[in-house]
């Protein structure tokens, strides 16, 4: 509220709409290879991405992802009382979040009083591997499981500004 304790209204100019969509696939292969053998394979892929208007025209904010990543498993009874599973999984994901003016590469101007300008480009995301195997014995009332995990992850990131140009007040700029 003001000084007076009426609300203050604001009008929101832009020149994007905000917009989202989602581009998603799931596939999954369930196969009984044999009485005894078991294959699980799933893969999903997503490409999400969402535009944000901003404050200042012509500076809409653009997030853009993606999403690949494929998980196996192979089920083998070797006996009635052992079991052998083994695992695999790889996935690749990330997010770019752009300003339209850090994209156009232009310059920013800071002024106290006047919306900013500033462009900022920031991209992060990573590749990760696991391949895994676990034993199942079972003797009588007994049931012994044992196994192991490889894990990788690798990440990585990015994320420039443009130089910004300040000024105390707008006569300075001027």
């Amino acid at each position: 509220p003001d000084a007076n304790g009426s609300p203050i209204e604001a009008r929101l100019q832009t020149t994007h709409f905000q917009s989202r969509d989602d581009n998603h696939f799931v596939g999954r292969l369930d196969f009984n290879m044999s009485d005894t053998s078991f294959l699980n394979v799933r893969y999903v892929h997503a490409r999400p991405n969402f535009l944000d208007p901003r404050t200042a025209l012509g500076n809409a904010r653009l997030r853009a992802g993606y999403n690949d990543n494929v998980q196996a498993n192979f089920t083998k009874i070797l006996s009635p009382a052992l079991t052998s599973e083994f695992r695999f999984g790889w996935g690749d994901s990330g997010v770019a979040r752009d300003d339209q003016l850090w994209t156009a590469r232009a310059l920013t101007i800071d002024v106290p009083g006047v919306d900013s300008t500033g462009g900022e480009g920031l991209t992060k995301g990573g590749v990760n591997y696991s391949l895994g195997t676990t034993w199942s014995w079972q003797k009588g009332r007994h049931a012994l499981r044992f196994g192991g995990i490889y894990r990788k992850f690798t990440a990585k990131r990015f994320n420039e500004e443009m130089p910004v140009w300040e000024y105390q007040d707008v006569p300075t700029l001027l």
